[in-house]
């Protein structure tokens, strides 16, 4: 077990992965997912009640446009021909 967690370690560390990212994943990732499953059980199974409240729709559409902004902004500069 530390062998294998040691090889990880090595390979975050060569990949200049950011170890923060690994410990807030660790950390929040069970706390979302129970609050996830908490809330598919107060809307009875459905999974309009994530994009039909305003602050959640809010939330999600931030997100979609934080993980697609780079590649958006990647593909107009190469269209304008501006360079970095």
């Amino acid at each position: 077990m530390t062998f294998i967690f040691g090889v990880i370690g090595y390979l975050l560390t060569l990949y200049r992965y950011p170890s923060t990212c690994l410990v807030l994943g660790l950390v929040l990732g069970s706390l979302m997912e129970a609050n996830f499953h908490r809330s598919i059980l107060i809307s009875g199974g459905e999974y309009s009640i994530f994009f039909t409240r305003p602050i959640s729709l809010g939330l999600f559409v931030l997100t979609i446009v934080m993980i697609l902004g780079p590649y958006i902004n990647r593909g107009f500069r190469r269209l304008t021909g501006l360079s970095a």
